[in-house]
C-alpha cells in the first residue's frame, strides 16, 4: 500500500476498492432519493442523493462495473 502524497498541488491517498453488487432504490422524498447499496467486503449501505442511479443486483446485471472507494485508514485494521 502506498504512503500518502501530496505533489503537483494533489493529494494521492491509498485506497480499498469494493465493487459494487447490488443498487436498488428506497421510496422517499422527491428532492433526492436514496438507495441501498451493496457491495463485496462492506456491510449493506444507503446512499442519499440528487443523482439518478442506475439499479441493478446480481440477478439483473449491468454493462458497467462500480466501485465504492475508500481512502485507507489504518483503524480498519481493529488493531490494538
Amino acid at each position: 500500500m502506498n504512503t500518502p502524497l501530496f505533489a503537483n498541488c494533489r493529494l494521492r491517498l491509498p485506497c480499498i476498492a469494493f465493487r459494487v453488487t447490488e443498487v436498488k432504490r428506497r421510496p422517499g422524498h422527491v428532492a433526492h432519493s436514496t438507495y441501498g447499496v451493496k457491495a463485496d467486503g462492506l456491510r449493506d449501505l444507503l446512499i442519499t442523493t440528487d443523482e439518478t442511479l442506475i439499479q441493478f443486483s446480481r440477478a439483473r446485471r449491468t454493462r458497467q462495473t462500480f466501485f465504492l472507494i475508500r481512502p485507507w485508514d489504518r483503524r480498519l485494521l481493529e488493531l490494538p
